[in-house]
């Protein structure tokens, strides 16, 4: 069963933001995401920290720590649903290098 089927309560808004934070997380993590090592979680809590706005008027302006904390937040969310859904503890022991 997928994430989408198994929480069908979930909107449309939500769930294109979700895909935009997983977008964001293949983005900077290198690894499948089934094969997620400790390196994959610094890496993406590094490319969060560095993160800046690539166009527009505010280009190079840093990207919100609101913005940047929801995002942090949604890849927990996911290693947890993976975690549980896998039955993996290495991806429940992720949980405490996140900021």
């Amino acid at each position: 069963m997928s994430l989408v089927a198994k929480t069908p309560k979930l909107s449309k808004l939500t769930i294109s933001y979700n895909l935009k934070i997983l977008n964001f997380v293949l983005d900077n993590v290198h690894t499948n995401l089934d094969r997620l090592t400790i390196k994959d979680v610094m890496d993406f809590n590094l490319a969060i920290s560095n993160w800046k706005r690539k166009g527009g008027y505010l280009q190079g302006e840093e990207i919100s720590h609101a913005t940047k904390k929801q995002y942090t937040i949604g890849f927990r969310r996911f290693i947890t649903w993976y975690a549980d859904r896998y039955e993996n503890e290495k991806y429940e022991r992720f949980m405490v290098l996140f900021s």
